[in-house]
């Protein structure tokens, strides 16, 4: 059994970040990045508390509020397996995590729920692993 830290803190090369996603001319602007990633279809994001669509739209305009009181990029919902966010139509799109890169460096594990992670330009981030309060976007943020 390995243990992880669900909340790491680090520094990793933030331009194939933003390139990834096209996000350049953020990164040129200085703008962190707030990353929601969705593993895939689990007990944890399947239940019924977690699928009210009032709850995922309140949630949605909170992450939004943080990123313009930040100064960040609109943020970005990857996912890794889509199976399960049909519940998220008319609230939020998803896109692929691209090629993985995502996964790879912060994600390796399919934590329950979904994770995030907040990433500067200059390579400074910050994530939790697994279920969170949506408010922990804004302490990251803050943090950075």
């Amino acid at each position: 059994m390995r243990l992880v830290h669900r909340m790491p803190v680090g520094l990793t090369d933030a331009r194939l970040f933003y390139e990834k996603l096209g996000k350049m001319d953020a990164f040129k602007a200085g703008q962190p990045l707030v990353v929601i990633f969705y593993p895939g279809k689990d007990e944890c994001n399947s239940a019924r508390g977690t699928s009210d669509p009032k709850t995922l739209a309140s949630d949605h305009a909170a992450v939004l509020r943080y990123v313009k009181k930040h100064g960040a990029a609109a943020p970005v919902y990857l996912y890794q397996q889509p199976h399960g966010l049909e519940k998220y139509e008319g609230i939020h799109s998803w896109a692929p995590d691209p090629e993985g890169v995502f996964a790879q460096q912060f994600f390796s594990f399919p934590y329950p729920c979904k994770s995030f992670v907040v990433l500067s330009p200059k390579g400074n981030y910050r994530a939790i692993l697994g279920e969170f309060p949506i408010s922990q976007i804004d302490v990251a943020l803050k943090k950075l």
